[in-house]
């Protein structure tokens, strides 16, 4: 194997550890979530966070990440139970710093 194809397995072996790692995040993510542990989710959002959740009945903008907190904390509590499957990512790595990705998710409330 030459230098150059070397170069571009240690690059695909990269973007792979990277895909797994944002797998990894979201899974993190939906659980902090189900289990209310806001202080959890608090390490994985980023302070800028935005987020637009467009439902039924709900068309929320927030953003920052303790308006995020906020907003689950008044929603999430003992008396309700959710439960937050995420299917089938598709991820795309764009550059060493940015990524797409898309799951589906089927959340029981």
């Amino acid at each position: 194997m030459d230098e150059n194809q070397l170069q571009q397995l240690a690059r695909d072996v990269q973007v792979l550890k990277d895909i797994e790692a944002i797998k990894r995040v979201k899974h993190a993510y939906f659980r902090c979530i189900d289990t209310a542990n806001l202080e959890e989710l608090a390490t994985l959002l980023h302070p800028r966070v935005h987020a637009k959740l467009v439902g039924g009945h709900y068309d929320i903008e927030l953003g920052t990440r303790e308006e995020y907190l906020e907003m689950l904390a008044n929603s999430f509590n003992a008396k309700m139970v959710g439960q937050h499957l995420g299917h089938h990512p598709e991820i795309d790595v764009e550059s060493e710093t940015e990524a797409t990705g898309r799951w589906y998710l089927f959340d029981t409330v």
